[in-house]
């Protein structure tokens, strides 16, 4: 064992160690800062708690980044979320390169929190559209995180087609570098410059969303631009383990740039004159906080379809999704909302939405829709999720022809691609306003709804008898 006047003598030496140590790291930061100006080094010091500052001042702080994402992890397992969101803010303080934390805060952000039947809470929203544009400039070359802001979020959470191609055109827009030069790489099989970005993340994503955005002819091109560099990458690389799949993406490349090809032809007449889809949708509370959403609608579709010969049956088809929100009447999706270590969510605010499924019925061939809603199952302790707290409150109910997730290709063959071959005599609306979107400022979306609107009062919304509105 060490005798106390060696302990004292060590102990001496540590302590003597520990500040040139600390000097030298607070000549590093600035210097690593030049070399990557979004680190953001300083900044995860002077938030962190002290006893993280301490270890972070000496160098640590990818080692301490990756103990409390073990700990995060162990939090997920629990289902312990509220506890993950200032780890996530912790560790991409001190390691703003671990794109993983980046990513999978943001995907808990949009789907862990969510009410007694499983809807998200939408007042998160904000948070993790925020949380992944900083780790886009934190980690600027990382096309990946482009490419789940741009499909994950945009297209697949909020139906805003528009800010989807916005942030894939971003990803495709990186040149590919050498590590060592800087320069542009040149493809040794073609002589040009080539993305950075993957062809099948960022380019078939971006297709689909030019697609959803009613832009067909820079979707089609955008499949032929993937085709080649799918095509240029087998090339350049012929042993290359990763050519087999890069095949497999050509054969879906091509797939998808003839069936648009074909489609953009055929749907010029097909979807001509307008059908009229005669939504008739009723909206009956139940019991206080609770509601029954119910109706019918005129969807056809192509029930049989060959794209070669333009061989095709219309009719009825169910598969059509129709979307529902209940929200304080002037509720406003704020645009930015900043990830700190103690979230402040509008706790007044109360936001919902869900979408129910449009189907026959046997014996019939009106497509039918039902949800039922109870909302007072999380009307309940300090900070419930839905506290109506407003005075007045918003039910919308809308049809959205230009979401894949709501409308299938074979439905699009008669609705066109942003609601063309559509209309209605009570419910058409042409603004461009998508209930549940993240829009900017004056930002409305190329599409056509079908959106029927009810409002409802405080009275409305906590009576006891059966009331339909």
């Amino acid at each position: 064992m060490m005798n106390k006047s060696t302990r004292g003598l060590f102990i001496l030496l540590v302590l003597v160690l520990f500040l040139p140590i600390v000097l030298l790291q607070m000549r590093i930061d600035p210097i690593r800062a030049k070399f990557d100006e979004n680190a953001q080094v300083g900044k995860a010091s002077s938030k962190l708690p002290l006893e993280f500052s301490m270890f972070a001042a000496m160098g640590f702080r990818q080692a301490v980044a990756g103990l409390l994402w073990v700990r995060t992890d162990n939090f997920f397992h629990e289902g312990n979320y509220d506890a993950i969101i200032p780890m996530v803010r912790l560790i991409t303080w001190l390691d703003p390169q671990n794109t993983d934390v980046y990513e999978t805060g943001a995907w808990h952000l949009d789907y862990n929190f969510t009410d007694a039947d499983q809807r998200s809470d939408r007042r998160y929203l904000p948070l993790s559209v925020s949380l992944l544009e900083e780790a886009i400039k934190n980690n600027p070359t990382v096309t990946k995180l482009y490419a789940d802001l741009a499909f994950t979020h945009y297209f697949r959470k909020m139906a805003n087609f528009q800010q989807s191609v916005y942030w894939y055109e971003q990803a495709q827009a990186l040149k590919a570098t050498d590590p060592k030069t800087g320069k542009n790489l040149i493809s040794p099989s073609t002589g040009q410059t080539y993305s950075l970005a993957d062809p099948t993340i960022v380019g078939h994503g971006l297709a689909h969303a030019y697609a959803a955005n009613g832009d067909v002819d820079k979707a089609i091109a955008e499949w032929e631009y993937c085709l080649n560099e799918h095509r240029r990458i087998q090339k350049d690389a012929p042993n290359d383990p990763a050519a087999f799949q890069e095949k497999q993406s050509e054969h879906v490349a091509q797939r998808n740039l003839y069936e648009l090809q074909m489609r953009k032809v055929y749907r010029v007449k097909d979807t001509q004159p307008p059908y009229d889809v005669n939504l008739d949708a009723h909206l009956v509370r139940t019991a206080p906080m609770h509601f029954l959403f119910t109706g019918s609608a005129n969807i056809i579709g192509s029930t049989a379809f060959k794209l070669e010969t333009h061989s095709v049956i219309w009719g009825p088809q169910d598969g059509a999704r129709i979307n529902i929100q209940i929200a304080d009447a002037d509720y406003v999706q704020p645009q930015e909302q900043n990830f700190e270590l103690n979230v402040n969510l509008p706790k007044n605010v109360t936001i919902l939405q869900d979408s129910a499924s449009m189907s026959f019925k046997k014996g019939t061939k009106q497509i039918f829709f039902k949800k039922d809603i109870d909302m007072s199952k999380d009307h309940v302790g300090d900070n419930p999720m839905y506290p109506f707290k407003s005075k007045r409150y918003k039910v919308t109910m809308w049809i959205n022809p230009a979401d894949p997730n709501s409308f299938g290709p074979s439905l699009q063959d008669r609705s066109g691609w942003v609601g063309e071959g559509i209309t209605d005599k009570r419910y058409n609306d042409i603004s461009g306003n998508v209930p549940g979107a993240l829009l900017g400022p004056n930002q409305k979306l190329n599409v056509h709804l079908i959106k029927k609107v009810i409002y409802l009062t405080q009275d409305d919304i906590m009576g006891k008898d059966v009331k339909t509105f």
